[in-house]
C-alpha cells in the first residue's frame, strides 16, 4: 500500500510486519513515525536528537542501540512471514528511467520475487566522495565524565602527529572520555543527492590499559546522534604504538548508521563524528591520542528520472530537451552548449573536409544558421574552398 510518498506492507496482525513496525488500521507503520517528519528534523519515526546541541540523555547509560530503530542497516527477508507468504519486503529506491540512478529516498518495497522493475537495492555509485577532514574539534560532555580533551587549532585535519589527547589521573577506574567531536567536513554534495553510505576513519591509540570505544556516533546539526546499532562500541584501542597511529574504520560505502540523511545535512558545518573511549583501568597518567578523522560518503544522485540519457557524467549533447524543458543532461545544474570547432575552410590532401566554422548563440534546441565547408574535391593544397549556411539545432547538455 503506497501513500504520501511512501510504500507500507498490508498487516492484520504485528507478526505481519518488520519487528520495528505495529500493525496499524491495516498498515505496517513506525511506531510514532507516520508520514510526517517528526519535529527534530529527522525522518519519520526516529528517536528524537538532544535539542540543544549537546549530549544525549544518559549516553553513557545504555552504550547499545537506540530503543527505537525506525532505519535498520540491513531488513532482509521477513522471516516471520516468509513460511506462509512468499512475499518479501526489502527498502529499495525508485529508478523509473532504469539508469541506476535515483532520485528519492529508500522506501520498503514488498514483492514476491525479485524488485518489481524501476526499483533498485544498491543504485549505480555517483561517489564516493574524497576523504574528508574536520575543520572544527570540540570536547563535549557526556555528563559523567571526567576526561577532557586538550584540543589545538587544525588537530585531526592531518596525520602529523599533532595528537587531540586526554590524559588519565589518579582516580577511580573505570572511566569514560568526553565526545570528541570533529564537525564542519566542508562537503559539495550535488542537491537531490541520495546519501547511502557513510565511512568514518580515525587514527587512535593509547597508553591505557583495557581501552575500548564507548560511543561512535555521527552528528547532525551539531547534536549527537544516537549510537546505531550495526555501527557497534567495544572496539579495543591499540597500545604500545611506535611511529604513526594505525586507523580503524566505521561504517561503510552502504551504511546510514541507522537513519536517513540529505546532501544539505552532509554539506552542514554542523555534521561531524563523536567518538568516546572508556577505560577499565590503568596508571595514573596514562593517555589516550587520535591524530586524524576522516570521513567519505557514499552517494547517488539523478537530477531528472523521466530520462535515462539525462545522468552524472553524460558526455553526449542533445537537441531536445530532457522532458522537463531543461537540457541539463550531465546534472550539472547548468545547461553547456556544445562547443563547435573554427574550422578553416582550406584545401588539405585534396578535399574540403565538412565542419562548422563558428558556433551558434541561440537557445538550447533552437535552429541556427551555421557557417560550414561545402566538402568536395579540391586541387591547390592550402586554398580556401567554398563555403555555404547550414540551419543545425544547437545541441546541449
Amino acid at each position: 500500500m503506497c501513500y504520501a510518498g511512501t510504500c507500507h506492507s498490508s498487516c492484520n496482525r504485528d507478526r505481519d510486519c518488520f519487528g520495528f513496525e505495529r500493525c496499524d488500521a491495516g498498515v505496517c507503520l513506525v511506531p510514532g513515525g507516520g508520514d510526517e517528519s517528526d519535529a527534530d528534523g529527522g525522518a519519520p519515526g526516529e528517536p528524537p536528537s538532544s535539542a540543544d546541541g549537546g549530549s544525549d540523555s544518559g549516553a553513557f547509560a545504555d552504550l547499545g542501540p537506540p530503543a527505537d530503530s525506525s532505519l535498520p542497516a540491513d531488513p532482509g527477508p521477513d522471516g516471520d512471514r516468509a513460511a506462509a507468504d512468499p512475499t518479501i519486503c526489502r527498502f529499495a529506491y525508485r529508478d523509473a528511467d532504469l539508469d541506476g540512478y535515483v532520485v528519492g529516498q529508500r522506501q520498503s518495497v514488498c514483492s514476491a520475487g525479485p524488485l518489481p522493475v524501476g526499483w533498485l537495492e544498491q543504485p549505480v555509485d555517483s561517489g564516493p566522495t574524497a576523504a574528508q577532514v574536520p575543520g572544527a574539534v570540540t570536547s563535549r560532555t557526556n555528563g559523567a565524565a571526567p576526561l577532557a580533551w586538550a584540543i589545538k587549532q587544525g588537530d585531526l585535519a592531518a596525520l602529523d602527529g599533532s595528537m587531540v589527547t586526554a590524559s588519565a589521573s589518579a582516580g577511580a577506574f573505570p572511566l569514560v572520555t568526553d565526545y570528541l567531536v570533529a564537525s564542519d567536513f566542508r562537503f559539495n554534495l550535488p542537491a537531490g543527492s541520495i546519501i547511502f553510505g557513510i565511512e568514518v576513519t580515525a587514527y587512535r591509540a593509547t597508553t591505557c590499559g583495557g581501552a575500548t570505544d564507548a560511543a561512535v556516533r555521527l552528528v547532525r546539526g551539531g547534536v549527537i546522534e544516537p549510537q546505531a546499532a550495526a555501527v557497534g562500541t567495544g572496539t579495543a584501542w591499540p597500545t604500545d604504538v611506535v611511529g604513526p597511529l594505525p586507523p580503524v574504520t566505521y561504517g561503510s560505502g552502504t551504511e546510514l548508521w541507522g537513519r536517513t540523511w540529505s546532501a544539505a545535512q552532509i554539506n552542514a558545518t554542523g555534521f561531524g563524528f563523536a567518538i568516546a573511549a572508556g577505560v577499565t583501568g590503568a596508571d595514573a597518567g596514562c593517555q589516550l591520542s587520535v591524530d586524524q578523522v576522516r570521513i567519505v560518503v557514499y552517494y547517488n544522485h539523478d537530477c531528472y528520472d523521466g530520462n535515462a540519457a539525462a545522468k552524472p557524467g553524460q558526455l553526449a549533447y542533445f537537441s531536445s530537451a530532457r522532458g522537463d524543458a531543461s537540457f541539463d543532461y550531465d546534472c550539472s545544474g547548468a545547461e553547456e552548449r556544445e562547443p563547435l570547432a573554427e574550422t578553416a575552410c582550406v584545401c588539405t590532401d585534396g578535399s574540403c573536409a565538412p565542419g562548422a566554422r563558428s558556433a551558434p548563440l541561440s537557445a538550447c534546441g533552437a535552429r541556427a544558421s551555421v557557417a560550414q565547408c561545402s566538402g568536395g574535391t579540391c586541387a591547390t593544397p592550402g586554398a580556401f574552398c567554398a563555403g555555404s549556411q547550414a540551419m543545425l539545432a544547437v545541441t546541449c547538455r
